[in-house]
């Protein structure tokens, strides 16, 4: 059963990210090796996913959005009034503070003037596009690069068409197309999943390849002006039962483009470089299907991952001039050729600042290893035990990020990696330019009358069980049961609504259990998830006589 099968048939959290209120703090996970959580939750977010790091390590995240997947009886929870709208080719980023603010580079235009919210901004300003062709069906991946003013260039392939978009947070942006195949594309194949790089001067590049009549055309194109100018730089054969276009990667190796791409029928992996107008062929990897192809460039260094065909991921790495290859780890299922587009297995590959190497890979879940000669996994524990599409960047600093699609709760996830400190995971930012109090809870003014004590609380679906706790004055504990996989929440006490927070547990994902030792006085408080405050509250009601 394909993935997406998969994916239909779970069952899905629905969460709405945008924040009404900001005021309570940000967590700080302090020091480890692997810290997880979630970038979009509300609706399908995260397929076709790529991560990039500022030099500072700000994490910038581009994704294709759509309408949640529903199971049988569920309602979908209406967009945050002024969020980006579906479909669209998504945007995100992370202040220095820990706050997120998600955004689109194209989106939908909404159905009428209307409904088109006023007053509030979409981050990043998106072009929008009347009935805009994107389905989870038809696009085949983003690829993101950040230049040092802050600005993000994204690509990506979605039904017959090569697109870009760039922009700035508090900008507008602008999208164009690229490169467009004739006539209508309903399923993802016949383009490959785009590369992008940025020159010295910061023009971006784009590498894809494409299945025509003459065989699988590795195309070039680079910003000149206002204008795209598009080139074939190499032309390979076709072949009855080859997959489709693998991923294209491109990069500049000691200030020369170079482009990485798979050869299925010859079965190698190919690195082309740049020599003046000609583009001179360096075999990269031999024996191999170069399923899931990866790229990624650093200074005079360069690195490719990819399936090898028979049971493993390699990974190649280019060193004064020469290609030297390692097997990374072994897989349980070799890639399926017939699979194309957002359900196909790929690989992603990082350079870090000291020379470490770092490959993810997709075999029943997200897979990640790193080394310089030799390759030994990462302990991720079960955290994207249900994810696809890996994503990895690395800064000259050390920074390490993962993203990828977590299908079971349809969300775009990241995850930062290494021994770092001071990573800060706040509350979902508000898309919104204005801000209210969140609502009081529903029945809170019944909450305690029973004087029944309730300390029990248990987050799942992306809610909490209890609306309603109870105790007595003077000190207790509240006992808080984390059952959503891979899903960060925490349990935080506010004096109100929006208010001082008191005391909270820490954001963990699930399944996780925690206490929460209080003493209070009588009264009624707040209590919320800081990572979904939307939807996650309630009322603490602590009463005299409570028993």
């Amino acid at each position: 059963m394909h993935r997406r099968a998969l994916l239909i048939l779970a069952t899905v959290a629905l969460i709405a990210t945008a924040c009404t209120s900001i005021t309570t703090p940000a967590v700080d996970y302090g020091t480890g090796s692997f810290f997880p959580f979630v970038v979009d939750s509300q609706d399908n977010m995260g397929q076709g996913n790529a991560v990039a790091l500022t030099s500072d390590g700000l994490p910038f995240v581009s994704y294709f959005g759509f309408a949640a997947k529903l199971a049988e009886g569920q309602i979908a929870i209406p967009r945050p009034f002024g969020a980006p709208n579906v479909p669209g080719v998504m945007l995100s980023t992370a202040s220095s503070d820990g706050l997120w603010q998600r955004g689109a580079i194209e989106m939908e235009a909404y159905p009428s003037s209307a409904l088109t919210p006023l007053g509030v901004s979409v981050p990043f300003g998106p072009a929008t596009t009347t009935k805009l062709d994107l389905t989870p069906g038809n696009t085949n991946g983003t690829a993101i690069a950040v230049d040092d003013q802050g600005a993000a260039h994204v690509a990506w392939t979605s039904s017959n068409t090569v697109s870009y978009g760039t922009s700035s947070l508090g900008g507008s942006a602008t999208v164009d197309r690229v490169f467009s195949l004739s006539g209508a594309v309903t399923e993802a194949g016949p383009i490959g999943r785009p590369g992008i790089a940025l020159d010295e001067a910061g023009t971006p590049w784009i590498a894809f390849t494409v299945e025509s009549n003459k065989g699988l055309q590795v195309h070039v194109a680079a910003l000149a002006g206002s204008k795209w100018s598009d080139r074939v730089v190499a032309t390979v054969a076709g072949c009855n039962g080859c997959p489709s276009p693998q991923p294209t990667g491109i990069g500049f190796v000691g200030g020369t483009a170079t482009v990485v791409y798979a050869d299925p029928s010859a079965k190698r992996v190919v690195a082309l470089t740049q020599q003046g107008n000609a583009w001179t062929p360096t075999t990269v990897a031999s024996g191999v299907t170069g399923f899931g192809l990866s790229f990624a460039a650093a200074s005079d260094t360069a690195s490719a991952a990819f399936y090898t065909g028979d049971g493993a991921v390699d990974a190649a790495s280019l060193s004064q001039g020469s290609w030297k290859v390692d097997k990374v780890d072994d897989v349980t299922t070799d890639p399926d050729a017939t699979v194309n587009g957002g359900d196909a297995s790929s690989t992603a590959v990082a350079v870090a600042g000291d020379g470490t190497r770092y490959v993810a890979y997709d075999d029943e879940g997200i897979h990640l290893s790193s080394g310089t000669d030799t390759f030994q996994p990462v302990d991720i524990g079960s955290t994207a035990s249900t994810g696809i599409d890996p994503s990895l960047t690395a800064t000259d600093q050390g920074a390490v990020a993962l993203g990828w699609y977590d299908t079971l709760a349809q969300n775009q996830v990241i995850a930062f990696v290494g021994n770092v400190t001071g990573i800060v995971v706040a509350r979902p930012s508000p898309s919104l330019t204005v801000s209210q109090g969140p609502a009081s809870p529903s029945g809170s003014s019944k909450c305690g009358q029973d004087n029944k004590v309730q300390l029990d609380q248990v987050a799942q679906g992306t809610l909490f069980t209890e609306p309603c706790l109870v105790a007595a004055p003077g000190q207790f504990t509240v006992n808080f049961d984390n059952k959503d996989v891979n899903i960060p929440h925490n349990f935080a006490v506010l004096a109100s609504a929006g208010g001082k927070v008191l005391d909270a547990t820490e954001v963990k994902p699930g399944p996780d259990q925690e206490t929460l030792p209080l003493d209070l006085k009588a009264g009624s408080y707040y209590f919320e998830c800081q990572v979904h405050p939307d939807v996650m509250f309630g009322t603490l009601a602590v009463v005299d006589g409570a028993k």
